[in-house]
């Protein structure tokens, strides 16, 4: 320690105490850099994402245009097709496309026409009945083509009449079919009285946007129902019907 001392007296100059010495030596203690636990910085980080994503998605959730700018409408992109069974799923996924259409525009403001392309065996009859509210929904502003490619039965029959009338177009070998409500249930006699209650609800339903969107009436559809058989139509018989307008 004491040649220590001496090279830092030879530097300054003059004696330094021990202690003092020491401390020129040693330095000024280093700076340890305070930081956050890491649980408080994946908080934050946290935070600023879940922000980033209400901006976002905000527009899609009030339908407030102004927040981000509309997308531009071209015919592909006004364009939906649904290929499959009426189901939950598909519903869904097509329920979405169709209002994303009207997410950014008041009810009144005119837009493009939109372009439904459609093949189903049919299937639900409430997820039919969601698509066919949805359709009535956006025809309030815009004309929607309808296209029957290849089967439109049961279910699917109504959609592809839900369509602007003059702009429901179906293949030239498309088949249609129509037949009654199908339901099957078990359980409790009073069950089952509820549930037929409901079935038969379903079928007046049915009956009703077919005579709200074609040319049949009521008496003609019911009889083709009480046949309790599958009645299969070609696309010369769905114009005839009103079902469609044009072949493709």
């Amino acid at each position: 320690m004491s040649e220590e001392i001496t090279e830092v007296e030879e530097v300054l100059g003059e004696e330094i105490p021990e202690e003092e010495a020491e401390e020129v030596l040693e330095g000024p203690p280093e700076e340890v850099e305070e930081s956050a636990p890491p649980s408080e910085k994946n908080a934050d980080a946290r935070s600023e994402e879940d922000a980033e994503l209400l901006q976002s998605i905000a527009p899609l959730m009030f339908g407030l245009g102004g927040m981000s700018a509309p997308p531009e409408e071209t015919e592909t992109s006004n364009s939906v097709i649904l290929y499959g069974d009426i189901d939950e799923e598909n519903t869904a996924d097509l329920i979405t496309s169709l209002l994303r259409k009207r997410i950014h525009q008041a009810p009144e403001t005119p837009a493009m026409a939109m372009h439904f392309y459609l093949s189903s065996w049919g299937g639900s009859a409430a997820d039919m009945f969601s698509i066919y509210d949805t359709m009535n929904l956006l025809k309030q502003n815009r004309d929607i083509y309808t296209y029957g490619l290849g089967k439109i039965m049961s279910a699917a029959v109504p959609i592809l009449a839900a369509g602007t009338k003059g702009k429901r177009m179906i293949g030239k070998n498309c088949r249609v079919m129509i037949h009654g409500v199908i339901a099957g249930h078990h359980g409790p006699l009073f069950n089952l009285q509820n549930e037929m209650e409901e079935v038969k609800w379903t079928q007046e339903k049915y009956i009703d946007v077919l005579v709200r969107d074609t040319d049949m009436t009521r008496r003609y559809i019911k009889k083709l129902i009480d046949r309790k058989v599958n009645v299969y139509l070609d696309a010369k018989e769905a114009i005839e019907l009103g079902i469609a307008d044009e072949i493709i």
